[in-house]
Parts: C-alpha cells; structure tokens; sequence
C-alpha cells in the first residue's frame, strides 16, 4: 500500500486534478492524503465537499496556515494509520505519468533498500532537472551566505525591486536557473546514494517510518531548508537516501506561491524573509547535531 500526501493552499482545481491524474494514471493500492492549509478562499471546504464519497481520498483541513514541514507532518501522522509500505510527498503541481510509478518504486527499494528516495524532477519553467538538490552535505557557509544574500534584499527594498523584476522575465530568469544548477547538469542521469532530495516530490519508506513515528519534518521551519534539515537528521539516524533517473515526474513549479503572492515583489520579499529564518533554523540544527557527534 502507497499513501500519497499533498499539501493544498488555495489552489483548489490544481489539487483535484492532482488527485484525479493519480486516480486515473498511477496502478496499484493507494490512499491519498490531502491537507489544506487553513486556505482563506474556502479551498479546504471544497476539497471535503468534493471528496466526501471517496473511499480513496481523505482531506484534513488544517485550522491555521502550518507551512511545509508542520502541515506535510499532519499528513505523514494521517498516512501512518493506513501502514503503508511506503509514503509519497507531493507538491499538487507534479504531473506523474507514469502507470507503473509504485511497482517501479518498489522494486528499487528491493534493490537499493533505501529510507528516502527521489525520482528525477523536471521543472518545466525553468527547463531544469531538481535532482538531486545537492550531491553533499549543506555547509555552514553555504547557508550563511543565503542569509546574508537574503537578508540584504530585505535590507534594501530598491535592490529587492529590481531583482523581482529581473526573475520575472522569462529570458533572463531561465538562464540564471540554468547556471545556478549547471554544477549538476549530468549528475541527475545517474543514480546516487545519501544525496539531498528535492522537496517536491519524495517518497519515504518503511524503515523511516519507524525512525520517525510522528513527524517526518523539524517543525519550526515554515518554508525552505526542510529538506536539508532532513538531510542532517537522516545522517545522524544511519539512514540512506537514494536518487534515480529511473523515475520520472515533472514540475509545473511555485503555483501556491505565485497565487497567493500575486505581486513579484511581495513574492520575492516572502520568499526571502522566509528563507532567512529557515537558514538560521538550519544552523541551528546542524550545530546542535554536531555537538551530538562530538559527545
């Protein structure tokens, strides 16, 4: 059994179709979770309303915005009652296409044996492979210079302007994405082992499953660095990671975002105040199980 879990904030047809495309295209038993985040359009009533004659489907309507990590551990905690073999995470902007999806994730779990795995994620908007996120370990200075970076723009509303701007036109913005990942342009062709995942699209296993009986995420980030906190936990716990390009999915990219941020400003100042917390969250974390390492 597969349990599927998606996070929905106001972006109501994008989930149904979500679910509906993983209903009609991918084999196999399932359940799917899907968890609204307190949607102020009335997103999570829609959802229940449209979803209340399933035997599938099961929606949790969050009482308050909880963000990535607390909301997608509402529905890990919702999956684990269904003793799945394995639990998918989704973003409600993945197109999956292919049939055969959970059969093939079983049979490299049976090979490989992994705790955590990732698929090859395509994003369509910036013509980019997103996995692996990162071949190793996030650094301290690696994070400290996106705080640094981040914090600036929040600093100077002009510079914040016109790089807004800037990301919101398409022939400048692909190439920048491009670049900023072309230290990874052949890696996701090949299989990899203890690899950061991206945060769109992963599955867990049993195995994690029971190193994590409650929450599959550190809560106190509410958007970005989830992925790698998870990253330092799952080292520390002796657990693998595994990515193949043997599966393929792919990503419209941000559309919860970009709805609910309408203005490229306000998106851009959004994601940069959020990823400044997140960043020193991440410090923390990481120091914290370095000083576990040591004693």
């Amino acid at each position: 059994m597969f349990v599927w879990v998606i996070l929905n904030y106001i972006t109501t047809d994008q989930t149904i179709q979500e679910v509906e495309s993983i209903q009609q295209i991918v084999g196999g038993e399932k359940k799917i979770v899907i968890v609204d985040n307190a949607s102020p359009n009335n997103s999570g009533m829609k959802l229940t309303t449209y979803f209340q004659n399933s035997d599938i489907v099961e929606v949790i309507q969050n009482s308050s915005n909880e963000g990535f990590a607390r909301g997608n551990n509402v529905g890990y905690r919702a999956a684990l009652k269904y003793s799945p073999e394995f639990i998918v995470f989704l973003n409600n902007d993945i197109l999956v296409s292919d049939r055969n999806f959970q059969k093939e994730v079983s049979r490299i779990h049976s090979k490989t044996n992994f705790d955590l795995f990732g698929p090859d994620i395509v994003g369509l908007s910036s013509d980019t492979h997103q996995n692996p996120k990162r071949p190793d370990a996030t650094s301290n200075g690696r994070v400290s210079e996106q705080i640094s970076k981040n914090q600036a723009l929040l600093d100077h509303p002009l510079r914040l302007e016109v790089h807004a701007w800037l990301k919101s036109i398409s022939f400048i913005r692909k190439p920048i994405q491009r670049l900023s990942r072309s230290h990874l342009d052949l890696r996701w062709k090949f299989p990899q082992e203890n690899v950061v995942l991206h945060g769109s699209f992963f599955v867990v296993s049993r195995n994690m499953m029971d190193h994590f009986p409650k929450q599959i995420f550190f809560p106190e980030t509410f958007f970005y660095f989830e992925m790698e906190i998870l990253d330092l936990i799952r080292k520390q716990e002796g657990l693998k990671s595994y990515y193949s390009p043997e599966i393929q999915v792919e990503h419209l990219q941000n559309s919860s975002t970009k709805k609910s941020h309408t203005n490229d400003s306000e998106r851009l100042r959004f994601q940069a105040r959020e990823m400044v917390k997140s960043g020193k969250i991440f410090l923390r974390v990481q120091n914290r199980v370095g000083e576990l390492h040591e004693s």
